[in-house]
């Protein structure tokens, strides 16, 4: 920590370090993280665990009956298991979870984790269900349970609009602001961070 300043990356998809990410142990991984931190002074990461989507372009997790997926954060876990100095992470709750307050009010009873993120992908419909108020259940909870919400939204912020009025209480956090990132458009979507984005029929 430089000059009594505290430096942090949020968020990071930190378990995606290295070419062969999928393949290398995650303490490997991890263990490079800390080394890459180290050279250029960052004190924490907030770890945004990403595996990458499906043919329907939903991220991987568990799909539940109604379509839901719940995701799982086991590299975000080992993590801060080794280093909870360093690391923290925020967890991905499916808007039509039908436990999604269960798993809302869960989130900062996790060791390391203190927020929650909103990746609406156009392909899933999810840009249609934020615009057309779906997500209020989630947000409901996240200011009930209170509980921040990064939202991923480049070229729709606007969007967030209606849900911060609705819910003063809610600290919402815009992120990839200002890097450049073009709205995707139906028909593109990496699989996983560095892919080039492939174009539909």
């Amino acid at each position: 920590m430089a000059a009594g300043i505290e430096i942090i990356d949020a968020q990071v998809h930190l378990n995606q370090l290295g070419a062969n990410w999928r393949t290398t142990p995650v303490d490997s991984v991890i263990a490079t993280g800390i080394e890459a931190m180290d050279a250029v002074g960052i004190d924490r990461v907030l770890i945004g665990e990403a595996r990458g989507f499906d043919s329907q372009f939903r991220p991987l997790g568990e799909e539940l009956p109604n379509g839901a997926v719940r995701s799982s954060f086991p590299f975000s876990e080992r993590a801060v298991e080794l280093h909870p100095a360093r690391f923290a992470y925020h967890v991905v709750v499916d808007f039509r979870d039908p436990e999604l307050d269960r798993l809302t009010a869960e989130v900062q009873a996790r060791p390391g984790a203190n927020s929650m993120r909103i990746v609406p992908v156009p392909q899933t419909g999810a840009v249609d269900s934020l615009e057309h108020g779906e997500f209020s259940a989630l947000f409901a909870a996240a200011e009930r349970h209170q509980v921040p919400v990064f939202a991923w939204v480049p070229g729709r912020a606007h969007l967030l609009l209606p849900y911060v009025q609705r819910f003063p209480d809610l600290r919402f956090i815009v992120d990839h602001c200002g890097v450049g990132v073009a709205p995707l458009r139906e028909g593109e979507l990496p699989r996983q961070s560095g892919d080039r984005p492939r174009r539909g029929v």
